[in-house]
């Protein structure tokens, strides 16, 4: 109740010597001829060892655009994502009998000094004349986001966009199916007709709609997906810089 009442956090954040402390612990696995188990753990992909590294030098703002560069959602997948069957289940250190790096806690700790810093993510670049396709929304409307302040037309935007996150939303989509599925084996109709319903519309969604419907309108609205209304005035603004100021 008291969590309902003042939206604190769960689990507290970790201190700044209490990060450092827990970064040095880090033994930097992997290399140029085999990633890290944390890294092939992670469904992002995140270069778990830089920024743990760039957080045991003091560089936190470099440890976040290490994080934000293959995540966007880097903060929120810090208290969300089950790191513990993850990124520091594959963790050396735990297969030698020590505790795990606390990876999701040092990855809060980075990005949450991040946005306090009020620090833009990323910046948008001049048109490079490349087009992209935007299909899907979540974690591939993010994606394609991102290519479009990288220069690259909606159209490849889209395309791209879904392309990169098809196997993590794929995966998403069919573990929550299977749970939902094991309400089909419980007793009670009502539960039954819950889990059915929920993973008849979670196959929609990933199908349907992530495959046809978002694309097909994104690609009608054009460079319209990218307006943002003035008065959400607690949204970071992007500017695109013009060619040629400045000469």
């Amino acid at each position: 109740m008291d969590t309902l009442e003042d939206f604190a956090e769960l689990r507290p954040p970790l201190t700044e010597t209490s990060a450092l402390a827990e970064a040095d612990r880090c033994l930097e696995c992997g290399g140029p001829s085999a990633a890290a188990p944390c890294v092939v753990a992670c469904p992002a992909a995140v270069d778990v060892p830089t920024f743990v590294r760039e957080i045991a030098a003091g560089s936190l703002l470099d440890a976040a655009r290490t994080i934000y560069g293959s995540n966007l959602l880097g903060g929120t997948c810090a208290r969300v994502c089950p790191a513990e069957i993850l990124c520091q289940g594959a963790c050396v250190l735990l297969h030698e009998g020590h505790a795990p790096i606390a990876i999701a806690s040092l990855q809060r700790f980075a990005t949450d000094h991040f946005r306090a810093e009020g620090i833009a993510m990323r910046d948008c670049r001049p048109a490079n004349g490349l087009r992209v396709a935007v299909v899907g929304g979540g974690p591939a409307g993010l994606s394609c986001a991102a290519l479009h302040d990288a220069g690259y037309s909606t159209e490849d935007a889209v395309r791209l966009g879904i392309t990169r996150t098809a196997g993590t939303v794929t995966s998403a989509a069919l573990i929550m199916v299977a749970v939902f599925g094991l309400f089909a084996t419980l007793s009670l109709i009502m539960m039954q007709q819950l889990g059915f319903g929920l993973a008849v519309a979670i196959l929609i969604d990933a199908t349907i709609v992530r495959a046809v419907l978002v694309p097909s309108v994104m690609k009608l609205l054009g460079e319209r997906n990218w307006y943002l209304p003035a008065w959400p005035t607690w949204l970071p603004r992007r500017h695109r810089p013009t060619i040629g100021a400045g000469i």
